[in-house]
């Protein structure tokens, strides 16, 4: 399975998600960060843009003023849609955090959800192949990609071909 992990610039629109899709054909999934979509209207045309290039798209959307997480599969389809956790730490997260598809347990923590995740997600399923945890637009920085790579070499887990 091949991942494209983008870190765009804020846009009203998609055109940036658009342009990865289309330019890098072999993607099986595209990880955009939590903000990205700034509307539903945006969450309905990445659905025809997953289902048109056959491409899972995981992102976050705004609604109501606040970020929701999303996934929509390669048939264009909602499969995951829920509110972001509030940040207090008596708050357990919100559900659910875990989509099957094609035989593939995906996670899915926003921002600041990691902090809970150690503690939320063995209630939830302990079979998670794939941890999808997008930081918000614009939060890149040199220093925290090297230490999550360093981190990310230990957690590695196979994921099945879809």
């Amino acid at each position: 399975m091949k991942v494209l992990i983008g870190q765009p610039k804020h846009e009203n629109g998609i055109t940036q998600l658009e342009y990865e899709i289309k330019t890098n054909p072999y993607i099986d999934i595209v990880l955009y960060p939590e903000g990205y979509l700034t509307s539903e209207k945006e969450v309905l045309n990445a659905r025809i843009l997953a289902k048109e290039n056959h491409t899972i798209i995981i992102t976050s959307y705004r609604k109501e003023n606040k970020d929701r997480a999303v996934i929509i599969s390669n048939q264009g389809d909602i499969i995951l849609d829920r509110a972001k956790t509030p940040p207090a730490e008596i708050e357990e997260l919100y559900t659910p955090l875990t989509v099957n598809f094609y035989n593939m347990e995906i996670g899915y923590l926003l921002c600041m959800e990691i902090l809970k995740g150690v503690r939320d997600l063995k209630r939830v399923n302990t079979n998670i192949n794939f941890i999808a945890h997008p930081i918000g637009v614009g939060m890149y920085s040199e220093e925290q990609f090297d230490k999550w790579n360093l981190l990310d070499a230990y957690a590695v887990k196979s994921v099945p071909d879809a």
